[in-house]
Parts: C-alpha cells; sequence; structure tokens
C-alpha cells in the first residue's frame, strides 16, 4: 500500500525493455509509453500456467 515513485518504477522498465518483453516509445515530450510484447504475454500467460499448477482449487 505504498506509493511508488518513478525512480523507482522506471528503471526496471529497461531490463524488460531490453529482453524484448516490453516496448518503449514517447507519446509526446514528457510522456514515455510501455505496452507488453508478443514474447512479454506469452511469457506472462506461461507464468500464470506454472502457477496455476501450485492453487488447489478444492480449498
Amino acid at each position: 500500500e505504498k506509493e511508488i515513485h518513478h525512480g523507482r518504477l522506471y528503471p526496471n522498465h529497461e531490463p524488460l525493455v531490453e529482453k524484448g518483453l516490453i516496448e518503449k516509445s514517447q507519446r509526446d515530450r514528457r510522456t514515455t509509453e510501455y505496452s507488453t510484447t508478443r514474447r512479454g504475454t506469452r511469457e506472462i500467460e506461461a507464468r500464470a500456467e506454472w502457477e496455476a499448477g501450485y492453487i488447489d482449487h478444492d480449498a
């Protein structure tokens, strides 16, 4: 429940851009926009499937 400051958030984006998981673009002079790539979406889906294997749906 703590506020996330830009100084902590944005440096974490660059490794994701470098790995091809998200794309970075400029919306205007002050705004950087990020979007998930196809690869990033596949990685998220694969992780969700992996996590689902550890959830006890009968509990």
